[in-house]
């Protein structure tokens, strides 16, 4: 897995379909996971709550196709991607914590576990 998401452009395009089928609820979800540890005032996710969240979700995490190993390496590439690929206006400073995911990275995440476990299948 690299920094950028790699996939076909009909991919891409079910991907985006489906995401902007589903945005409301992700948002909502987002708030509600980035109040159960936040980092100072900035509402984010934190591993433990990723973790805690895809092994919820029924026959994501089977330890065939999909581990626990799998979701931390996503959560890391897109951490470490950080600032860098958050659209900014000039001047303007992002803040974007540590090892926690804001919402535009949760939705990058979420692609990356999707992608991964649709080429695995």
């Amino acid at each position: 897995m690299g920094s950028k998401i790699r996939c076909k452009i009909e991919e891409k395009r079910e991907i985006y379909t489906f995401l902007e089928s589903k945005y409301k609820l992700i948002r909502e979800a987002y708030k509600h996971l980035a109040c159960v540890s936040p980092l100072g005032n900035i509402p984010s996710i934190g591993i433990n709550v990723i973790a805690e969240m895809t092994l919820k979700w029924p026959n994501f995490i089977d330890f065939k196709t999909m581990r626990n190993s799998d979701v931390d390496l996503a959560f890391i590439t897109t951490n470490t991607t950080g600032n860098r690929m958050i659209p900014q206006k000039k001047g303007i400073t992002v803040l974007n914590p540590e090892r926690q995911l804001i919402r535009c990275q949760l939705m990058e995440l979420l692609v990356r576990l999707a992608i991964d476990k649709n080429r695995q299948l």
